[in-house]
């Protein structure tokens, strides 16, 4: 079962499959300590942080009996939910949070259609969190505040490898491309340079325009060193002579 402990909300959530204007039955188990404690509801569109066009945003009914597992039941029209074309759906998520200052029991999660199958995977956790996740209103609880150590949490130690070997290649072609006088390589060196040093002490490439800024000065620093350095087209001018 899904143990949800007080404190700041935490939404422990799954993406389902919904189609607009429907009946769907939403059932599930739930434990308390404390009689009368309820867990939030949410059918939202949402991908990380924002929800939009939600067809639920409650709380579930309370708790009659300490101690017990009670089932729980509530109907949820869908409304607007999963309408639109194709390429400008939305993911909808069931979010599960607390409301109050004790612990919470949830198990056997089911959303039924009226004419259709189980929308929800891993109903019971019975295979620990696969299909589930968790989402916090709090954006600080995203940061790790070191680009590498995100990157060691997110890809391990081949990431870490990975970003090293692909950055000092990059960083060592433009110094030597500036070190022979080539002052837009300087440049690029310096603002590659400047990225990484700030994402020493914050992730930075957490959102993606920064990301695709970074990969960007990269690949423009390696370009400018494949370049010849303003004063060589003169020099081999001048060398060969006239045309």
């Amino acid at each position: 079962f899904l143990r949800i402990a007080p404190g700041s909300t935490l939404y422990v959530e799954q993406i389902v499959a919904i189609e607009p204007h429907q009946r769907y039955r939403l059932r599930f188990d739930l434990r308390s300590a404390t009689s009368g404690t309820t867990v939030g509801i949410a059918l939202c569109e949402k991908w990380m942080l924002a929800s939009s066009r939600c067809a639920a945003w409650n709380k579930s009914q309370g708790i009659t009996r300490a101690g017990i597992w009670q089932p729980v039941e509530q109907l949820i029209n869908s409304d607007e939910l999963g309408s639109g074309r194709w390429f400008s759906q939305r993911p909808v998520k069931l979010s599960l949070f607390t409301h109050g200052s004790t612990v919470v029991d949830i198990d056997n999660i089911h959303l039924i259609p009226e004419h259709g199958t189980d929308r929800i995977t891993n109903a019971d956790f019975s295979h620990g969190m696969d299909h589930w996740y968790f989402a916090t209103d709090e954006h600080l609880a995203w940061h790790i505040k070191s680009m590498p150590l995100a990157i060691l949490f997110d890809q391990g130690w081949f990431g870490v490898l990975g970003f090293g070997l692909f950055f000092g290649v990059t960083l060592s072609l433009a110094g030597r491309a500036a070190w022979r006088g080539n002052h837009a390589a300087g440049v690029s060196l310096a603002a590659t340079a400047g990225f990484l040093v700030v994402g020493l002490f914050d992730t930075l490439i957490d959102a993606p325009r920064f990301l695709f800024l970074l990969l960007v000065l990269a690949l423009f620093a390696a370009q400018i060193t494949r370049s010849p350095s303003p004063g060589a087209s003169d020099k081999l001018r001048a060398h060969h002579g006239p045309d």
